[in-house]
């Protein structure tokens, strides 16, 4: 059982998946819903947006349940292991996310104003 916000977030992305034209090739062509869905899902590249991408597709999959749905969604497992690997080692790493990276000052700049403020 999925909660409600999680339902809300899937289905907005099924949404998204149809508004661009791609929610009808899930099954038909799945390699080209992964390739749309890293390169164009979200603007940042962002994992963690591609794989509620993946996931919400898998659970669409799975509610319909159609045999010839299988060797596609065979594809989004794969993608979502794949993701998780990603998502894992970036844990790992314990590195900030891009945006809050971007909003930093450069160590260079830091040392100017701690001098500055030792000076005033």
């Amino acid at each position: 059982m999925t909660s409600a916000t999680t339902q809300k977030t899937y289905t907005s992305c099924l949404n998204r998946l149809k508004t661009e034209g791609v929610f009808d090739r899930i099954s038909t062509a799945p390699a080209e819903v992964v390739a749309w869905i890293t390169t164009s899902a979200s603007k940042s590249g962002s994992i963690d947006t591609q794989n509620t991408y993946i996931n919400a597709i898998l659970y669409h999959l799975r509610m319909e349940a159609k045999p010839e749905t299988a060797p596609a969604e065979k594809i989004f497992v794969d993608e979502g292991k794949r993701l998780q690997v990603l998502r894992n080692a970036k844990s790992k790493k314990q590195t900030l996310p891009e945006t809050k990276l971007a909003e930093m000052m450069e160590w260079p700049e830091v040392i100017t104003l701690d001098e500055k403020a030792k000076k005033d």
